[in-house]
């Protein structure tokens, strides 16, 4: 003990000199101490050498002062070790707390020395020894802890641990009762008796207290100092913290009360106790301040409220009042400070509300032990958080428990204060139980609720009166009553404003619930409570300023409240709702801060706050008194308009006669200015109820109301209206400060026009404003805004004679002398006016009126008109725009000439004023001298190609303008020259000096859409050159706008792009996109906006133009921005005119046709058809702006058919449709009105196209008639709108379309069509690409030169490019063939056997032949392999299946020739199966993923989902390089397997043979068919050509499907014999032809069939040398001694050794043809003259004798073949020709789907080392069996076999046709399905349900012709196999013609049989492959050839398990 005292005297003595380790923490992040800080300071006088003696000296002494401390630290520690061990083995007697206190006073010492970390440790010294009185086992370390010890370095140089590691310490479990009971005798004479309590708790509370206090104390790290309060909080009162100071604390209280502890002890260890709680409770509060911004607010509420419970167990909290106060007011603090950080973070309320109640209950608990009161202020103040938190947070019951207490507390007393707590409580637990029900609809009470709120309504009326509260208290009153009022209020009006409240005409009112009675209740009490404080307000004396705060806004709800009252009693059908309603509104009028005359209706002042108000009331009238009107019950509303307009008209006057000299704020002057905005529209109410009264005196009273507001105009408005109008254009005034006059004229005009059908003298207001005394300027100027007015009504009928009176008004009134300019405008607006499908003249009025402005805008003297004279040029062009608009609606001959050449003069007009330096429009806004210079303001142009010499040598020839209205004779004249290029003289020519001035614009906005309107037309009439140049007009138009067009640049950039994409000019394409792209990276630079649509619209088209010149990546990128933009741009509709929601919505759809437009260039499928019904629908919205056709039109535009049109929502990755939809009507553009008619044509144009679009994407997917029927859709539509390059187009996408169909009559028809529509000598892009088409025409007919020709004429199209390379690759090829055949050895060429590899390699010569042929015909060859690849490049893509093959032909790339229909729609297929039941809107963009549904994504849906989303990447790009075709992909075949493609070449004469197997490289034979007849040089016999094999193969099975028809009629004996003679003749001819088949096609190459691999080496080497030595022999010359030099090739050595021994004398000869031709290509020499051909023959047979007399190896029972057809040899059974027969079999379309299946087979495999094996559980086998119920004996045969397999789990369908669903459920759910009926079961369920299956089963199509593949010519075949394929069947059984049930139900048993399907458990033996048991069963029929080979097997070999 002495060394404790010692140590303890040093630490004192420390403390006492100042010293300290640390300084005390101040700052949320302290310096650092301990080790660290002395090591830092330690080491500064090194760091710098220039440091003061004086600050070494501190450091030193710093250093050994802290050295001191450590030492008597350590010594003590080890003095109480020594201590604590002599008490544990008893040698000290019941002195083991006094040790603990020696620990205690040093801990106590190093923490007021700052030596944190070694109290800590001391600390955790001390509970180990605390825990280890009444723990038996050793106290186990602290993990933490210990861990740390372990990993640290050396004490000399480890940094100092973090104080939260120390942690633990605070918790201190809790001993065993028993500990606490008093000791026993033999424990009180022990030396170890037990501690007392009063002795151990404060120690421990002692531990627990100095641990907080270093853990708040020592500095952290920051991220320390975050964690802090959650791993205090976690040790203080977590869920798992055991022995907590709140639990030992109560321990104690406990032992107290149980006097277990002595009362005078107990006094002790209570006060020590209270004051370690306090204590600690202070530490946490302070030290809790420093993390608020860093900790989360759980945890930093947790760890408070350990603090609050921590001061709640003390006696101190009941002391006295102030105390407990003061705790009620730190509980308030703790949980709004939780609540404000929470909402920062944005936490869940009801999280936050949960939190706090258990905070306050925990307090209320111990409230309520400690028997506090619950009162006054403090206790209030915490109860409103509470509620008000628990408000927020939906917590009905806590806040009716909370103001409950509140009440309790305040019932016995009369403080005001506290009443106003109370009553706004109860409030607030109404408005709780209000909000829940409003959201929920969960009734807690509501009536009782509000009903008392009621009651206290009128005690906060009392008490808002009362003038001694505190502001505070009226504040509380507002806001709460404020709250519960806005929630009414919401509720009541339930998502709809207040007009929409009352019920309409023909509605009938349901009975009110008591709820909604009660809150109707609740809001007239509210408005009542207002009243009663206005009454207050009003008194005298006047209320205190503190009762007035918030007046205002008290006013303003009541006021809202009262009008939704007048709407919510208002009943249109109920005229006694009518006075109450009114009744509510005179209520507003006391609250409106005026006084009411009910005699003069007066209001002699407003102040500015009522403003709003007065409106409110104002409108409410209004509203009321309209909807009274509309609902035919005028006379009401009389009453109701009359009060709106007298309110509003009284304020204005009372306004007008205050006294002069009055000075008023600015703000009234301006709310009473926006008071007289709205008089009109009052008046104009009372104009139409007084209106539908029907009387002559009330509708005289309605159009007086409006000639006044007019009339009465201040003078100085009219005046600045006649002088703007001198400088300024109409459109100027409209949107500036006379927009105000302007609505009220329009209002007046159409109140007179529509309603009144006034004449349309009456409706000018010219007599009335002379008879005013106004100026004939004024007059006009009043009739200009009249005109504007009715121009937003043109499509009226009662429109057209007003508007023609106004005009010829204004023409009166405008002379040519003093008003030129304005004449030529109102002459310009009256062509327009005419130029409707209804009004267009047919006299010479528009080109007289044409001829007038030229001469107007050209005259010297302008008159008055000085300042409008810059619109001159504008004027002029829009004269001839509205011509060319005139010949088109007029639809007379040649009205599409004259439109193109109007449109091209007045193009020329707008250039050459927009060349000038123009000066910003006077229209426009102004702008700072700095924003003018901005450099968006200079657009990047593109320099410009010179001119070609003929645009220079033929100019304009006279500036003289055109006048030529079709139909008519021309005025003026001019000599036009056709431009002979693109950029021709439109690009380049100009007029001479003089012609016109600068160009200005008047109403830029309306003049752009004008060209803009031109622009589409153009497009829609095919004028592409045309519009281009229009397009280049506007780019430059826009850029010298500027603001008045900020997205028009970009706009019209990107349809330039469009168009130059379209054209195949993607270079000219993609700087046109650059401008527009740099254009946008400008406007972000600048900060300026950029327009949603411009920027949509760019990106979009972008994108389009990304993806057809292969940026793929980049396109999709663009397409995604668009996207992302337009899913964020929304027009807010609301309040918007018919006309511009019909024009928005049409928008909205023609950017979702544009962008389902690009997404189908982008991905060459899905979306087309979704962008045409886009399209139609937004051409259908727009026309409902359209006028009635006029009786004159021809009749047949209404009858145009529309197939595309969608009803409701689709899914746009359905594919094209097969088959058309029922056409419906089509809306026409033509008929829709100005300013509409650009859009729609642009619509027109975009429809056009996508039916366009369609064809094009039906020919190239392989569906020809679905083709057609688009393009003939186009061609109608095209005729409908007259233009003829539209129909050029049309017909040239049928032309391509019959072409491939073989169609060339049809063909040549359509291409004459087109020549006569754009005549021989055009040169647009329609004639180019029938050139193109005629080449193709020629082409097919083999007029090769002519076809050369074409393709040349067309190169500027870019789709001619495949076929030109094609062509240009034919023609140099039969050059070549033309040189071959003089030379004796390549004459050979075409005619031979052809290998790829070559047998053999020359080692010593590498010529093909003689060095004078040999260079130029192998760089001949390779140009031609360059054409191809390049035309298969261009074609893989984008070409008709036909072209595809035949491309494929003359390339390497076989394979991408193969099933060109199936690939590309399997694209579609796979999105479907992965898309689901998902379905989309079409405005929905399509996207460029598969969309999964909802739920739903890649890792948890089914394994067949994964499936296919893996393999959709490799179908998502056609590409033309040899990935199927390369070794990569043969290292995935088995060993086994071989895959064996066979193609038919173009011409039908050559075989191309294509065998893959395991790492090797695909070999390939060209086998001509006819080699063995040339051979044998037979004149008569032809050998068996391609077209005798199939003509063979169709009549044998014509003649056999015949015979099967007509079976059932056969009953005779004879009849059935001859019906056998027939079938068994028609089986040996079958049989003749697959022989044929091997021995005049394949010959010796049917050895690529056989395995050579099972060979013996040692034999095959021997066969080597053999053949060597027979071909050494034969290639040598009798009189040569030395023999050529070869070496043979190892594959085509096997492929040879594979050729039986036993092979015919023909094939071994064809065979040694082979070989020795390919030595002589190889460059050998052959001496064909030496040659004993037969001798070889036997040599070779010999050579083959011996090689298969030798030992092979076992074959693998895996061996399989696959074969790959072309659509021509798909027809034949080449499963049984003889060396196929008995041999493993199985069709696939093409390696794509052969690759598909390895990945299904390795998806199911269940062994890894055979992951090509498929094992399908035949357990889950269906069955359909004779569903058409006439085949009685397949049922008869089969029925009792499949019922006997349904205790295995098989089901199925007998004698009944199953439903579409049963069978898709059955295919996707069933492992196997079998098949017994007619067909392939196409009758039950369609071939887009197959297709679209997520998996398929192995199925069985025992039908008749059930593996048919129907021929489409040039296109794929169709039929079922291909179904089942895509829908991803692993294997496939089916017929490719009709057979009898008899033989075929045998050649099913035995399968059955041999696979084991269905077969008992007993079955032993070897279960085969299905592809295995039916090549082995073919036997099994009758007729083995005209049954059994018509059986074939798609797919991968399948076992049955």
């Amino acid at each position: 003990m002495r060394a404790v005292n010692g140590s303890l005297q040093a630490l004192s003595a420390l403390s006492k000199a100042g010293w300290r380790a640390v300084p005390l923490p101040t700052a949320p992040t302290p310096a650092p101490l301990g080790p660290a800080a002395a090591n830092s300071t330690s080491r500064a006088p090194s760091l710098k050498s220039s440091a003061s003696s004086a600050s070494l000296s501190s450091a030193n002494k710093d250093a050994a002062s802290r050295t001191k401390a450590e030492e008597a630290c350590t010594a003590c520690s080890s003095a109480l070790a020594t201590l604590r061990q002599l008490a544990s083995q008893g040698q000290i007697n019941n002195r083991v707390t006094d040790v603990e206190k020696g620990a205690g006073s040093l801990v106590a010492s190093l923490v007021e020395l700052g030596l944190y970390i070694h109290a800590l440790r001391e600390l955790v010294l001390m509970r180990a020894s605390i825990l280890s009185w009444y723990t038996s086992n050793p106290v186990p370390p602290i993990p933490l802890l210990e861990a740390l010890s372990k990993s640290l370095p050396p004490k000399a140089t480890r940094p100092p641990p973090s104080p939260l590691v120390f942690s633990p310490v605070l918790a201190v479990p809790l001993p065993p009762s028993p500990f606490f009971d008093p000791p026993t005798l033999v424990e009180a004479v022990s030396s170890t008796c037990r501690p007392a309590p009063q002795d151990v708790i404060p120690l421990v509370l002692l531990v627990q207290q100095y641990a907080l206090g270093c853990l708040f104390r020592a500095p952290l790290s920051p991220s320390d100092l975050a964690r802090r309060p959650a791993t205090v909080a976690a040790f203080l009162g977590g869920e798992s913290a055991e022995g907590t100071p709140v639990q030992w604390r109560k321990t104690l209280d406990s032992l107290v009360e149980d006097n277990t502890v002595l009362e005078a002890d107990a006094e002790v260890a209570l006060k020590k106790a209270d004051a370690m709680m306090a204590s600690m409770f202070g530490t946490i509060t302070k030290g809790c301040v420093d993390a608020d911004t860093v900790a989360t607010p759980e945890s930093l509420l947790a760890v408070r409220s350990q603090a609050l419970l921590a001061f709640a167990t003390t006696r101190s909290l009941v002391a006295t009042p102030e105390k407990l106060d003061a705790f009620l007011d730190q509980t308030r603090k703790v949980l709004l400070l939780y609540g404000r950080q929470a909402e920062k973070l944005s936490m869940s309320l009801q999280v936050v509300g949960e939190a706090v109640v258990r905070i306050f209950d925990l307090v209320l608990v111990e409230l309520k032990k400690k028997d506090a009161a619950r009162e006054g202020k403090a206790w209030i103040a915490l109860c409103e958080v509470v509620i008000h938190i628990a408000r927020r947070a939906g917590d009905t019951s806590t806040v009716e428990r909370v103001s409950l207490l509140i009440s309790a507390s305040t019932s016995q007393n009369a403080n005001p204060e506290l009443q106003v707590a109370e009553s706004c409580a109860k409030i607030a637990a109404a408005h709780c139980v209000l909000t829940t029900f409003f959201k929920s609809s969960e009734d807690k009470g509501v009536v009782d609720q509000v009903t008392r709120a009621l009651l206290v309504i009128p005690v906060l009326s009392r008490l808002r009166t009362e003038r001694l509260l505190p502001p505070e208290s009226f504040a509380k009153i507002d806001k709460t009553l404020d709250r519960i009022q806005y929630a009414t209020i919401c509720h009541v009006r339930a998502g709809k404003r207040a007009d929409q409240q009352y019920i309409r005409e023909g509605e009938e009112r349901s009975p009110r619930t008591p709820v909604e009675q009660k809150l109707l209740d609740l809001l007239n009490a509210l408005a009542e409570h207002v009243e009663i404080v206005n009454r207050t307000f009003s008194a005298t004396p006047p209320p205190p300023p503190a009762m007035l705060v918030g007046r205002t806004l008290l006013y303003q709800d009541a006021i809202e409240v009262l009008v939704l009252l007048a709407y919510a009693r208002l009943s249109i059908d109920d005229r006694q709702t009518y006075h109450p309603a009114f009744a509510s509104l005179e209520r507003c009028l006391p609250l409106l801060s005026a006084t009411f005359s009910r005699d003069k209706k007066v209001v002699t002042s407003i102040a500015y706050e009522a403003h709003y108000s007065l409106r409110t009331v104002a409108s409410a009238y209004y509203n009321i008194g309209g909807a009274l009107f509309n609902a035919s019950k005028p006379e009401a509303a009389i009453r109701f308009a009359m009060h709106a307009c007298e309110i509003s008209q009284a304020a204005v006057d009372g306004w007008s006669k205050r006294e002069e000299g009055a000075e008023e704020a600015e703000d009234v002057a301006a709310a009473m200015e926006d008071l007289r905005n709205h008089v009109a529209k009052r008046y104009e109410l009372l104009a139409l109820a007084n209106q539908a009264i029907g009387n002559k005196e009330s509708r005289e009273l309605a159009l007086e109301a409006y000639t006044s507001a007019i009339l009465t105009q201040p003078p100085a408005t009219l005046l600045a209206l006649e002088s703007a109008l001198r400088t300024l254009p109409v459109a100027a005034l409209l949107s500036r400060e006379h927009a105000g006059l302007f609505r009220t004229v329009q209002r007046a005009t159409k109140l007179a026009a529509f309603d009144l059908r006034l004449d349309a003298s009456r409706v000018s207001l010219r007599d009335r404003l002379r008879d005013a005394g106004h100026s004939s300027a004024t007059t006009a100027a009043v009739l200009e805004l009249q005109l504007a007015a009715m121009e937003t009504s043109l499509d009226r009928e009662e429109s057209a004679p007003i508007v023609a009176t106004l005009l010829e008004a204004l023409l009166q009134l405008y002379t040519p002398a003093q008003n030129p300019m304005r004449r030529a405008r109102t002459l310009v607006r009256r062509m327009q006016h005419q130029c409707t499908p209804a009004r267009i003249p047919l006299d010479m009025s528009a080109a007289a009126a044409a001829a007038e402005i030229e001469t107007l805008c050209t005259q010297d003297s302008n008159g008055d008109d000085t300042g409008l004279k810059a619109f001159s040029s504008q004027y002029l062009a829009m004269s001839h725009l509205w011509l060319a608009f005139h010949a088109h609606q007029a639809r007379q001959d040649g009205a599409s000439d004259a439109t193109h050449t109007e449109a091209r003069q007045a193009l020329r007009i707008l250039r050459a004023a927009l060349d000038a330096n123009i000066p910003p429009s006077p229209s426009a806004p102004k702008r700072s001298p700095a924003k003018a210079a901005s450099p968006k303001e200079k657009p990047i142009t593109r320099r410009r190609t010179p001119a070609p010499p003929l645009a220079a040598k033929t100019p304009f020839k006279t500036p003289q303008v055109s006048r030529t209205l079709a139909g008519r004779p021309k005025i003026a004249t001019v000599d036009l020259v056709t431009p002979p290029s693109s950029r021709g003289a439109l690009d380049h020519a100009s007029p001479r000096k003089g012609d016109v001035e600068a160009l200005v614009l008047d109403d830029a906005e309306k003049c752009f859409a004008t060209i803009e309107s031109m622009t589409n037309l153009l497009g829609a009439l095919g004028y592409t050159l045309l519009r281009i140049s229009y397009l280049k007009f506007l780019r430059r138009l826009a850029a010298k706008l500027g603001a008045k067009a900020p997205g028009a640049f970009v706009t019209m950039s990107a349809h330039l792009g469009d168009e130059y994409t379209r054209l195949g000019k993607t270079s000219r394409a993609g700087l046109i996109f650059s401008q527009a792209d740099h254009r946008i990276q400008q406007m972000l630079k600048t900060g300026a906006p950029i327009p949603e649509a411009a920027h949509i619209t760019y990106l979009t088209l972008y994108a389009g133009y990304l993806a057809v010149i292969g940026t793929h990546d980049r396109s999709t990128t663009a397409y995604s921005e668009a996207l992302t933009i337009a899913e964020s741009y929304n027009v807010d509709e609301a309040g918007l005119p018919t006309t511009l929601k019909i024009v928005e919505r049409t928008l909205r759809l023609q950017r979702a046709a544009s962008a389902s437009t690009v997404c189908s260039t982008m991905l060459q499928r899905r979306p087309a058809m979704q962008a045409c019904r886009l399209w139609q629908r937004a051409l259908n919205n727009i026309s409902r702006l359209a006028v009635a056709p006029a009786p004159s039109q021809d009749s047949a535009l209404s009858s145009s058919r529309d197939a595309f049109t969608s009803s409701g929502p689709t899914d746009p990755k359905a594919p094209l449709p097969d088959f058309p939809t029922e056409p419906t009507k089509r809306s026409q553009p033509a008929r829709v009105q100005w300013p509409n008619t650009g859009l729609a044509w642009l619509l027109a144009d975009g429809l056009a196209r996508s039916m366009l679009r369609i064809a094009t994407l039906h020919s190239i997917r392989g569906t020809p008639k679905a083709a057609e029927y688009f393009a003939e859709q186009a061609l109608s539509f095209a005729k409908d709108l007259g233009s003829s390059r539209l129909s050029a187009r049309a017909l040239g996408v049928r032309t391509e379309v019959r072409l491939h169909a073989g169609k060339f009559d049809e063909a040549k028809e359509d291409l004459e069509k087109i020549s006569a529509i754009l005549g021989p000598t055009s040169s647009s892009p329609e004639a180019i690409e029938a050139r193109r088409l005629r080449a193709d025409l020629h082409m097919r007919l083999l007029s090769v030169q002519e076809a050369h020709q074409g393709y040349l004429e067309a190169q500027k199209e870019l789709d001619a490019y495949a076929d030109e390379f094609k062509l240009l690759a034919g023609i140099q090829f039969h050059d070549l063939l033309i040189r071959f055949a003089s030379d004796p050895v390549l004459e050979m060429l075409p005619e031979s056997v052809l290998s790829i590899p070559t047998l053999s390699v020359p080692s010593s010569t590498k010529a093909v032949v003689s060095p004078r042929h040999g260079p130029s015909l192998l760089n001949g060859l390779r140009e031609i392999e360059n054409l191809l690849s390049r035309a298969m490049n261009f074609s893989v893509s984008r070409s008709q299946p036909g072209k595809l093959r035949e491309l494929s032909l003359l390339t390497a790339a076989h394979h991408l020739g193969l099933a060109v229909t199936l690939r590309r729609e399997m694209l579609d297929a796979i999105d479907f199966k992965l898309a689901g039941n998902a379905t989309h809107d079409d405005l929905t963009w399509p996207p460029l993923e598969v969309i999964t549904p909802a739920g739903e994504d890649l890792e948890s849906v089914e394994a067949s989902k994964q499936y296919w989303a893996s393999i959709r990447e490799r179908y998502r790009i056609e590409s033309a390089e040899a990935s199927m075709t390369d070794v990569g992909f043969s290292t995935l075949l088995p060993t086994a397997w071989t895959v064996i493609s066979l193609h038919l070449t173009v011409e039908c004469d050559c075989l191309l043979l294509v065998r893959h197997r395991r790492d090797a490289e695909p070999l390939i034979f060209k086998l001509p068919l006819d080699r063995v007849a040339r051979r044998e040089a037979n004149d008569e016999d032809g050998g068996l050509t391609f077209d005798m094999a199939l003509g063979e193969l169709q009549n044998i099975i014509a003649a056999s499907n015949a015979g099967t028809r007509r079976a059932k009629d056969v009953v005779g004996k004879e009849e059935r014999a001859t019906w056998w003679a027939e079938r068994k003749s028609l089986d040996a001819r079958l049989e003749a032809l697959t022989k044929g088949l091997e021995d005049a096609w394949l010959g010796a190459f049917k050895s690529v069939f056989l395995d050579a691999r099972n060979l013996d080496p040692a034999a095959a080497a021997t066969f080597r040398s053999q053949v060597e030595r027979i071909l050494k022999r034969s290639i040598t010359r009798s009189h040569e001694k030395k023999s050529a030099r070869f070496k043979l090739d190892d594959d085509i050595l096997a492929c040879l050794a594979a050729l039986p021994p036993t092979a015919e004398h023909d094939d071994i000869e064809d065979l040694f043809y082979f070989i020795m031709e390919s030595f002589q290509f190889t460059g050998v020499p052959v001496a064909y003259d030496e040659i004993d051909v037969d001798q070889v023959a036997v040599d070779l047979r010999t050579a083959l004798e011996e090689l298969h007399a030798a030992q092979r190896a076992v074959p693998s029972e895996d061996e399989h073949t696959f074969l790959l057809l072309d659509k021509s040899l798909q027809g034949f059974p080449w499963e049984s020709i003889p060396c196929l027969q008995g041999r493993s079999v199985s069709r696939l379309p093409s390696l794509a789907f052969l690759r598909d299946r390895l990945d299904l087979a390795r998806l199911r495999a269940t062994s890894p080392d055979r992951p090509h094996e498929l094992i399908v559980d035949s357990s889950k086998t269906a069955y359909l069996l004779n569903p058409s119920g006439d085949l009685k004996n397949t049922q008869a045969t089969f029925e009792s076999w499949l019922d006997g397999q349904k205790s295995k789990g098989w089901s199925g369908i007998v004698g009944r046709a199953p439903s579409d669903l049963e069978m898709i459920a059955t295919l996707s759910t069933k492992e196997v399905f079998l098949y017994f009926g007619h067909g392939g079961a196409e009758q039950y369920v369609r071939s887009q349900s197959i297709r679209h299956l997520p998996r398929c089963a192995v199925t069985m199509l025992w039908g008749c012709s059930s593996g048919l593949l129907k021929d489409l010519g040039d296109y794929d075949p169709v039929g079922t196999p291909y179904h089942y394929m895509i829908a991803g069947c692993p294997t496939l059984l089916a017929n490719l013609w009709d057979v009898t049930d008899k033989d075929i139900d045998k050649l099913a048993e035995a399968v059955f049989r041999k696979t084991g399907l269905g077969q008992d458990d007993t079955f032993a033996g070897p279960r085969a492959t299905l592809t295995q048991a039916v090549a082995t069963s073919r036997d099994s029929c009758n007729l083995r050839w005209l049954n059994a080979a018509s059986t074939v097997v798609y797919g991968i070999p399948v076992r049955f398990g």
